[in-house]
């Protein structure tokens, strides 16, 4: 959602993926998912780009059995609502919001002057049966962001 928000306004937005491969879930992902330490998780980290200026880092995590054929995606234009097209349908997600002062390799990678803070968006995914399907986590520069929330009644 962050991206297409900011895709609809007068500035460019890029996404280039930076890593896609399949890992070992580990015992942080195997819980998560509910899976075994050795399943595979496919993992993706995008760089976005606000008229060519580094913006965002984004780190998505899908167990490798909930998108098998996920390596041959162009994961440039994958959203993770696009995981109906595979026959998932997201039942429901929960996103958390933080401000954090973040790694060096971060920092790097969006090229942040001193002292500017990372608005971290970690969001959770969950099928019709309340199955984990998908993580994913973005580091945002705060000096090139804002944001608005609406609700409605």
């Amino acid at each position: 959602g962050f991206v297409n928000v900011m895709s609809s306004g007068t500035k460019r937005v890029s996404i280039k993926e930076q890593a896609k491969i399949y890992r070992p879930a580990g015992n942080k992902y195997a819980n998560y998912f509910n899976i075994e330490p050795d399943d595979l998780i496919f993992c993706v980290r995008h760089q976005i780009t606000l008229d060519s200026e580094p913006l965002a880092i984004e780190d998505i995590y899908v167990p490798k059995d909930v998108l098998p054929k996920l390596e041959v995606v162009n994961s440039s234009v994958f959203t993770i609502k696009d995981i109906a097209f595979y026959g998932i349908e997201i039942s429901s997600m929960q996103q958390t919001m933080e401000i954090i002062d973040g790694t060096s390799k971060i920092k790097k990678l969006l090229d942040i002057p001193n002292g500017v803070a990372l608005i971290m968006l970690s969001c959770d995914y969950w099928d019709n049966n309340g199955r984990a399907i998908a993580y994913s986590r973005s580091f945002i520069r705060s000096d090139r962001t804002s944001f608005t929330i609406q609700l409605h009644e």
